[in-house]
């Protein structure tokens, strides 16, 4: 009970996480978030809390009733300290953030960031960098792409943010830094780069008034970027939980909530282990009833009335419930840093409300009280004194309700092993799911301009273990453009691949028909195209080599087709998409891909690491391999769910079994006598061991179909919210579960009734 405890106490923090978002924040009932609508290249409108970096600052200016606004971006940055290199996560903001959001200080000034010359920087980012040294007034070079960079000074150090704060971040400073770095000016539409954008509106004012002035906005954007055409903005409140939720938008400097999905399988998780542990108590209170009947008799004789008795036995329970979630709490730390450390998510109670937390301490007591104790105490009502005293009640220490509970207790653990089995073969399928290219071997580095290509192309010629590389703009399962495709209807988004000549052959993507591309070839990079299969069958192409591609920027003509492209695993994916395949020249180039000999990939890394740094010091080396790219969130989140059902599998079963064997025990102990006069009688050991196992026989075939169904039922739901690609839940698995508990379970109360069965009868009729 109290592991069972100690796991529901440790998912209450994803409810936690979701409950008290952005509590950290005081009065905030005034701000409200602006979010785009754009329809992506599958036809799906999609929400994104951005709007154009220029936008902001006019706002309050031409929008009545807005107080004031504030933008946030955050960014990926190189932070130099001497020669202390890290990439951050950089926050920018406007110079009156803290005025609107109050993140509290350990040591400065919040009105420090008003000098665009001062940078805030978390406790973890100020230790990484500093060691125990204070960090105030200390100078840091923030570096950016293109060789820009600037200095620093550290104003302040943030008190802990909590992980459930819509602002995350290892260091903030002003916004204008991110615009010098990026060259873009403060009226500059055509940026593509966007801003979370944060208003402050009038006491009194109508947010549905404020949200009808934002249209105006939509033609300005629209003009500036027709890459990138919006439909719509929308206010939204900072605080409403109903739709900033991971899931539902689609792009944002900010964090969010998590996936209602994502609650719903862990607190069903959660649930089915509490219960196992409930319906165990429960059983086992109505075993040990059968040894308690004389008491309850003589309490009523005395003069106890049937209440007295009912809440006895309730409060009994209630105590080993109550000490049962003080064992949870001991084993709850520990479990939550494994549970959590597993996603790399470092969530601690301590980060949340104190108060809720004993709330909901106070509500998981009541629940194991009610659910394990209150059928025990209203069965030991129904006795009457005087039946008990003429031996005419017989209780048995398996009757119809502790079988059908411990029926439930396997068919629940048989749920758990069931889920275990089919995510250990999930892993398998996606390590062999096809994704339509070559990933093994393959290492991807991302640099930000030719001179830094040059570099990098001089140390991986020759270099032995190292088997081919190539450029590209764009990648796959990384990064890829929205273009749009001029049709006689109007234009229509498509996604695009800006690559390299040699790209699609690196990558060892599947050639339909047509030809890939010719290496150093002016026509191809004047006029040709690939497409993808999903094209030609959008757009009915019967004969598509040489068929005109009319793409906004110009016409081209198809040289192949190739087979569709998988690019994210996940149920949240756009799916497959119409796709184009564009040459550009070396200029253009970001990523450098290098595919490495047979089982060298590791050495070729670590080559290429140190390569870096000798030629690009102020950058921090940025590469992958592709395995991680196309596999990696996927398999991690499998092999983690794997890991959690097979850890509550044994959980569960460890406590049906030991339902089970004290359920055993108790009827063999009630049958002691039978048992020896059937022995006398010639029964042998076999014999005993059927007819008293028939019972339990029975149950546990009716927890195995039962738990065969719910895991199916269970692993399907869950597989089919997690993955657009997954196993279909075969017969063979649910056998496999229902079997092993089966047989586990089987064994279990064999050993008790072959105990005594093997027993000489004639000690058991003297002892009876």
């Amino acid at each position: 009970m109290g592991i069972a405890l100690a796991f529901c106490l440790t998912i209450y923090l994803l409810f936690a996480y979701n409950n008290e978002f952005d509590d950290y924040y005081a009065n905030t009932s005034a701000i409200y978030r602006i979010h785009e609508f754009k329809q992506d290249a599958s036809g799906k409108i999609q929400r994104f809390e951005l709007a154009p970096i220029a936008m902001g600052p006019r706002i309050p200016e031409e929008v009545s009733g807005v107080k004031d606004q504030t933008r946030f971006i955050n960014w990926g940055g190189n932070l130099k300290y001497k020669d202390i290199l890290f990439r951050e996560s950089i926050g920018y903001a406007d110079a009156n953030f803290f005025e609107l959001f109050d993140i509290k200080l350990k040591t400065g000034s919040q009105s420090s960031l008003k000098n665009k010359n001062n940078i805030f920087l978390t406790e973890e980012t100020a230790k990484k960098f500093f060691g125990d040294e204070p960090a105030l007034d200390k100078t840091v070079t923030l570096h950016y792409p293109g060789g820009k960079s600037v200095d620093l000074n550290v104003a302040g150090i943030f008190d802990r943010i909590p992980m459930n704060s819509s602002f995350i971040f290892d260091a903030l400073t002003h916004i204008d830094h991110f615009l010098y770095g990026n060259d873009i000016d403060q009226d500059d539409w055509t940026a593509w780069q966007q801003a979370s954008i944060y208003l402050q509106l009038t006491e009194n004012a109508d947010p549905r008034e404020v949200d009808s002035q934002l249209d105006q906005y939509v033609t300005l954007q629209n003009q500036a970027r027709e890459e990138w055409k919006i439909s719509d903005f929308e206010l939204i409140e900072f605080n409403d939980a109903s739709i900033v939720n991971q899931g539902e938008i689609n792009g944002s400097n900010a964090n969010f909530r998590l996936r209602d999905e994502v609650l719903f399988v862990f607190t069903s998780l959660a649930i089915l282990i509490l219960l196992i542990a409930c319906f165990n108590l429960a059983n086992t209170s109505m075993a040990l009833m059968a040894t308690r009947v004389r008491e309850i008799g003589v309490r009523k004789v005395m003069g106890g009335g049937t209440l007295q008795i009912f809440y006895q036995f309730l409060l009994e329970v209630s105590i080993t419930s109550f000490l049962s979630i003080l064992v949870g709490m001991a084993i709850f730390t520990w479990m939550a840093e494994w549970f959590y450390s597993i996603w790399n998510a470092p969530i601690h109670f301590t980060y949340f409300s104190t108060f809720n937390f004993i709330l909901a301490f106070i509500i998981l007591f009541l629940i194991a009280t009610i659910i394990s104790g209150l059928y025990p105490a209203m069965y030991s009502r129904r006795f009457n004194p005087t039946d008990i005293f003429r031996h005419q009640v017989k209780l048995k220490g398996t009757s119809i309700m502790s079988r059908i509970l411990n029926g439930l207790q396997f068919s629940i653990s048989i749920t758990l092993l069931v889920a275990g089995i089919v995510f250990t073969q999930n892993a398998g399928f996606l390590k062999m799911l096809d994704v339509g290219y070559e990933s093994k071997d393959l290492i991807i580095l991302y640099f930000n301009d030719k001179n830094e290509y040059d570099l990098l192309i001089d140390k991986v010629y020759n270099q032995s273990d190292i088997q081919a590389f190539t450029g590209t703009n764009d990648h796959l399962g990384a990064s890829y453009e929205d273009t749009f495709l001029v049709l006689d209807s109007g234009n229509l988004e498509i996604r695009s691949y800006r690559v390299g000549d040699e790209y699609l052959n690196m990558m060892a993507v599947e050639l339909v028909s047509g030809r890939l591309f010719y290496k150093d070839n002016t026509s191809d990079l004047e006029e040709a195209v690939i497409v993808n299969e999903e094209y030609i069958k959008k757009f009915g192409i019967e004969e598509p080599i040489g068929a005109m591609v009319n793409l906004k920027e110009r016409k081209r003509f198809i040289v192949g087709v190739v087979k569709n492209i998988v690019r994210d695993i996940f149920a949240n994916s756009t799916g497959t998409v119409p796709e184009v395949f564009i040459p550009v020249k070396e200029e253009e180039y970001q990523i450098l891909l290098v595919k490495a000999n047979e089982n060298r990939k590791q050495e070729v890394f670590n080559y290429l690491e140190e390569s870096w740094k000798s030629v690009i010091p102020n950058r921090p080396f940025s590469a992958n391999f592709q395995e991680d790219i196309a596999y990696g969130y996927a398999m991690q989140d499998n092999n983690n769910m794997k890991q959690i059902f097979f850890a509550l599998a044994v959980l569960g079963g460890i406590l049906s079994l030991t339902g089970i064997f004290a359920l055993s025990s108790l009827n063999v102990t009630r049958r002691f006598k039978e048992i020896g006069i059937r022995k006398t009688l010639g029964a042998s050991s076999y014999r005993i061991l059927v007819q008293l196992n028939t019972g339990f026989f029975w149950t546990l075939i009716f927890a195995g179909l039962a738990g065969a169904v719910l895991g199916y039922l269970v692993t399907d739901q869950v597989l089919s919210i997690i993955y657009a690609y997954h196993i279909s839940v075969g017969i063979i698995t649910l056998l496999i579960g229902s079997l092993s508990v089966l047989i586990v379970a089987l064994i279990t109360t064999s050993f008790t009734i072959l105990a005594a069965a093997n027993t000489n009868p004639a000690y058991i009729l003297r002892v009876e």
